[in-house]
Parts: structure tokens; C-alpha cells; sequence
């Protein structure tokens, strides 16, 4: 069997698409016990959600991209994994890439996270003319940059 999806599920619990969208989205439209059933039928079929489907209704995926010089570096991990616990306090996942310290693939992932629609992207650049590379790409998603000793100075004039 492939992916079990919402209409699956509906054709086995005898209703409607929309009814177990509802059940699943706790809307009060529908009864408790239809909801209870519903969610059963869910997780013996072994449904997940369609975070795609969903993100594009709701305009936000929920994941934040994060990209990294070097994902082997021990600040850099910590730093990774301290920024993924607080993420997901916030209600957000985190998409980790790493550059390995090339620029070509700094700006391939940096596309990439944009491709997935992510709702912003942290990273730590390989240096100043990562703000020159990505100068396109960083208007059209909010972006942080993390580092040390860099000049600002070209990125704001």
C-alpha cells in the first residue's frame, strides 16, 4: 500500500473528505464520537498529515533553514542543536544544510531552503561576499546572518 491519504482514510471510516479534515482539525462542526473514530482509523492506517498541502493553505511551512560553514565543527553542531531545541518550543522545525565553506554551495542550498518555502533562513556566511551572492536571494525570504568580524558596512549601503 503507498501513502495512506485523507480520502483513503474517509472511504474506510464512511465519510466524507471534508469530515475528516474536521476531525482531524478539531473543528467543533462534527460530534466527538465521529471525531474519536476518525483519529482511529487515522493512526491504524498509519496517516501522517501532508505538511505541503498544508503549508500551502496556510502560507508557512513551520521550518526555518539553517546553514552552516561546516556541520562538523563543534560550535557550529552545538549551536545547531540549540537552535532546533528553541525552534521547536516556538512551534517550528529546523532544516539544517551545510556549506562546507564553498560558495557555490552556500548559494545552492541557500535556493534550495527557498524551494521548500521555508518561513526564514539563519546562517553563518563563508564571508563578505556571501552578502554580495545571496544580496537577490535574502530580499525575498527573512534571513539572519550569524558571525564574527564581519563587515557590515557593503550590506547596508
Amino acid at each position: 500500500m503507498g501513502i495512506v491519504t485523507l480520502k483513503d482514510v474517509a472511504k474506510v471510516a464512511g465519510v466524507s473528505y471534508a469530515t475528516v479534515s474536521r476531525a482531524l482539525s478539531g473543528s467543533p462542526e462534527i460530534g466527538e464520537s465521529t471525531r474519536k473514530r476518525v483519529v482511529r482509523i487515522c493512526e491504524e492506517m498509519g496517516y501522517t498529515p501532508n505538511s505541503v498541502a498544508r503549508s500551502m493553505v496556510m502560507k508557512r511551512t513551520n521550518i526555518i533553514g539553517l546553514i552552516v560553514t561546516s556541520i562538523d565543527n563543534p560550535f557550529m553542531s552545538e549551536m545547531t542543536a540549540h537552535l532546533e531545541i528553541y525552534a521547536r518550543k516556538c512551534g517550528y522545525n529546523l532544516m539544517v544544510c551545510n556549506s562546507s565553506y564553498d560558495l557555490n554551495l552556500e548559494k545552492e542550498v541557500f535556493s534550495l531552503l527557498m524551494g521548500r518555502k521555508v518561513d526564514g533562513i539563519i546562517m553563518i556566511p563563508i564571508g563578505n561576499e556571501s552578502y554580495d551572492t545571496l544580496k537577490v536571494l535574502t530580499a525575498q525570504v527573512p534571513t539572519v546572518f550569524i558571525s564574527e568580524n564581519m563587515c557590515f558596512r557593503k550590506f547596508f549601503v
